[in-house]
């Protein structure tokens, strides 16, 4: 009966450990839940992301396509543009460094994230330097989702929504020209609210362990939202209508 005893255990043992098992390269075992070690302070190791975001105003509709490349210390976008009702698109390269691109994740459902990195581009035969700094803030709420189809399992995947997205761009533009080297500075400040589900994404976790996350991200922002803008010492505040479609990788570390 000892034996017996025994056995059983140890079947309901490895059930165990074959059941916390959910992402792909997910640790086979683990003492801690889930949600454990989903939350808590992440930094961004590697990413690679394709957006797609189309902008409907009274002239037609434009396109903008972004291809993201992050480590941990540099970002590199290359950008396409169509505006609305035109044919032409433009193309545009800028490299940069990072100085922040973290997350922290609640075990009460919520989040913030926050970036802060530099994009140089040169231009007018080199005489022209603009180097812009991005110090972005958001906000949102998080949850794991159930088994939704025969190739994901259950907290398998994360849905998040962005509730509030704050940006504060800094130019700092240097022109040159006989020799001597003239400094513009624009700052402008943009604050974004949705409404809970308008701007939503899936993280599907490849991998999650106590130290490291490997992620396959899937975020859609769709609809009409308030967009308020401030440049010196005007604001406007506009209804925005746009969808975004943002595919991905990326890899977090503790």
């Amino acid at each position: 009966m000892k034996k017996l005893t025994l056995s059983v255990l140890a079947l309901a043992t490895v059930a165990s450990i074959t059941s916390c098992k959910k992402g792909e390269e997910d640790p086979t075992l683990s003492l801690t839940s889930r949600k454990s070690r989903f939350a808590g302070e992440w930094k961004l190791d590697t990413q690679d992301m394709t957006s797609t975001t189309k902008g409907t105003d009274p002239q037609g509709t434009s396109v903008s396509v972004s291809k993201y490349t992050w480590t941990a210390t540099t970002t590199k976008e290359e950008n396409s543009y169509t505006g609305a009702g035109s044919s032409v698109t433009t193309t545009t390269t800028k490299e940069g460094t990072v100085t922040t691109n973290a997350y922290s994740i609640k075990k009460d459902g919520t989040w913030s994230s926050t970036k802060l990195f530099t994009l140089k581009s040169t231009s007018n035969n080199g005489n022209t330097v603009k180097e812009t700094t991005y110090d972005i803030k958001e906000t949102g709420t998080w949850n794991f989702l159930g088994k939704n189809d025969p190739n994901t399992k259950n907290k398998e995947q994360v849905a998040l929504s962005t509730l509030t997205k704050n940006t504060i761009e800094t130019e700092l533009k240097t022109n040159t020209f006989g020799g001597q080297s003239f400094k513009e500075t624009d700052v402008q400040t943009n604050a974004v609210s949705y409404a809970k589900g308008q701007a939503s994404g899936v993280w599907t976790l490849l991998r999650l362990a106590n130290k490291e996350m490997k992620i396959v991200t899937d975020i859609n922002m769709n609809g009409t939202y308030s967009n308020s803008n401030t440049s010196g010492s005007m604001t406007t505040t506009s209804s925005v209508t746009s969808s975004t479609v943002s595919t991905g990788t990326m890899t977090l570390k503790q």
